[in-house]
This record gives C-alpha cells, structure tokens and sequence, in this order.
C-alpha cells in the first residue's frame, strides 16, 4: 500500500471514531435520528474543517470529499440503529473518542507543518483538530466537556 492509501484510511478511521462518539453521545441524550446523525456528523468532521480553516485551506476537505461526511453519517446512522446493545456501556464512547483523538492530533499537526507552519503552530493546530469535533458535540448536546 502506497503512504497515500494509509494516510486515507486512517483520516477515514478517525472520521468513523469520532462519529461513533459523537452518536453515541446523541443516543445516550435521547436524540432522534436526525439529531443523533447531526451531532455524529458534525463530531466525525467539525475538527478537520477547524483545521482546514486554521491552515487556509479553502474550501475544507470534507466539503470537497464525499467520502469523509459519507463515512460519518454511516456510522452515526449504525450507532443509532444498534445502541440499544451498545449504550449501556459507556466504555465505548471513551475508546472511540480516545482513538480519534490520537488519529487527529497527530494528522492536523503533520498536515499543518507540511502546508509550511511552525512546529509550534502545528503542534496547537494538532491539539485543535483532535479536541474540534469534540467541542462541537459538546456544544450541540449543551454538555460540559469531560462530564
């Protein structure tokens, strides 16, 4: 596999974890389905397009690629339609979570260097990417972060 193939499927898999965490914490509030799939969305894909804006990339990526709000609205939609085994255990909401922030720490601050930023500057977008989408989920659900 060529270093681009891995670099697709990785984003994709943090888009998926962040997804799957962002609808379980819509399930877990007793969204509907259209909630559950705005806030699995919006956490699948929010932190990219913080970074994309951050680093000037214009229109963000996951408006020019299908693939990465298909991947989060997918997995938003299984999450609703499987939580009633998954919810109760709240385990997965963490590992998710915890998988997409290390996908996306280490891609937004790798992409930033490469689009010619400082190391400092990349590091701060890194750490922005990751915890973006999760702002985001907690803002439309009204949670305190970490609660």
């Amino acid at each position: 596999m060529t270093a681009d193939i891995v670099y697709e499927v990785l984003q994709l898999a943090g888009i998926l974890a962040f997804a799957i965490s962002g609808a379980l914490v819509g399930v877990r509030r007793q969204l509907d389905i259209l909630g559950v799939v705005v806030v699995g969305a919006s956490t699948g894909v929010g932190g990219g397009i913080l970074r994309d804006m951050l680093i000037g990339v214009h229109p963000p990526l996951s408006f020019l690629h299908w693939q990465n709000l298909t991947v989060a609205i997918v997995g938003s939609l299984i999450v609703f339609f499987l939580h009633p085994s998954v919810t109760r255990i709240r385990y997965f909401e963490v590992v998710f979570d915890a998988f997409g922030l290390g996908l996306f720490s280490a891609n937004g601050a790798a992409l930033a260097y490469v689009s010619g930023q400082s190391t400092m500057t990349s590091i701060l977008v890194g750490v922005i990417t990751a915890i973006g989408g999760g702002v985001i989920r907690d803002v439309l659900v009204n949670t305190v972060p970490g609660c």
